[in-house]
């Protein structure tokens, strides 16, 4: 059986929850909340753009089928895409927001592993050096 290839790595369900989850569970462009979102590259993956977080944001399905038109009737027509993940929203959050520092570190390391302690501390230590 031939392997496929998919520009999705292996944790990106759990890296799509976060940039979800860090993006309030809300379209960026529009505020929708529907029960569909999507994680979107800013910057494509075909023009250099990568997997990071920092270039990923929230779209609803509307918005992002108007970045994406035909690539989102296109993959409709196949398996389930891995960059949609349904949500129904708890009776009781399991983080209040705004996030702690450490809640933050937190949901970075499950989603991305180790590495991005880095780039959460570097934003961190921005945003408080901006305040």
């Amino acid at each position: 059986m031939p392997h496929e290839f998919s520009a999705y790595p292996e944790n990106w369900t759990r890296l799509a929850w976060f940039v979800k989850r860090r993006d309030g569970m809300r379209c960026v462009e529009c505020g929708a909340t529907d029960e569909v979102l999507h994680a979107h590259h800013i910057i494509p993956l075909s023009r250099g753009g990568t997997n990071h977080p920092n270039n990923l944001q929230t779209l609803c399905e509307n918005c992002h089928a108007e970045k994406h038109p035909h690539m989102l009737a296109e993959r409709e027509q196949h398996a389930p895409r891995p960059a949609s993940i349904t949500y129904t929203a708890p009776t009781v959050s399991t983080f209040k927001f705004p996030l702690t520092i450490q809640q933050i570190i937190v949901l970075e390391i499950l989603a991305l592993g180790v590495l991005a302690i880095y780039t959460t501390i570097l934003i961190v230590i921005l945003t408080l050096i901006h305040q």
